[in-house]
């Protein structure tokens, strides 16, 4: 724990949040709208590889801290992929 702890601290140093603002659209609009048009049976599996990155982004974005959507925001996303993705094939 001590050691991820000075990693973490290590790159918030080089951090910029106030450079997030453009971020936060694209991972709460756009990733979902790229899933969406990716649901058809023959797309699936983009629809899970978009699934998938929101995912990863999710849990980078609230283990860090400082990004500008709430943890419990982050908390909840992370749950809904975890449960759409555990139902996939």
């Amino acid at each position: 724990m001590d050691e991820s702890q000075k990693i973490i601290e290590f790159v918030n140093q080089y951090r910029r949040p106030e450079l997030y603002k453009n971020g936060v659209d694209w991972f709460l609009k756009t990733l979902d709208i790229n899933i969406q048009s990716n649901l058809e049976e023959k797309c699936k599996a983009g629809a899970k590889s978009w699934r998938l990155l929101k995912l990863e982004l999710a849990i980078a974005y609230r283990e860090a801290g400082k990004y500008p959507v709430s943890d419990n925001e982050l908390e909840m996303i992370i749950k809904e992929l975890k449960d759409l993705l555990s139902k996939e094939k």
